[in-house]
């Protein structure tokens, strides 16, 4: 999985001029070669009330059987408590 700015993708689809249906294929080409952006902000999975982890950054709630290794909510890349 790779963050991107969707931002920009979004204003890369709205500049492309879809004249058929079939030109919609051409969107999966641009998130494909869209950049990846780097993620500057750092926290980890915090298991609160319930067992249900939360990012501590910004408090986003994840099923407990999701961990991603990034804060689908603000972006935080995760790390071990540990670091």
């Amino acid at each position: 999985m790779k963050l991107i700015d969707a931002d920009d993708l979004i204003e890369q689809i709205n500049s492309t001029d879809f004249d058929t249906y079939r030109d919609y294929e051409n969107v999966y080409d641009l998130i494909d070669s869209a950049e990846e952006v780097e993620c500057f902000d750092f926290a980890h999975w915090v298991c609160g009330e319930y067992d249900i982890p939360h990012c501590s950054a910004c408090g986003y709630e994840i099923m407990p059987n999701r961990i991603y290794p990034f804060c689908p909510n603000c972006g935080a890349k995760m790390e071990s408590e540990e670091n």
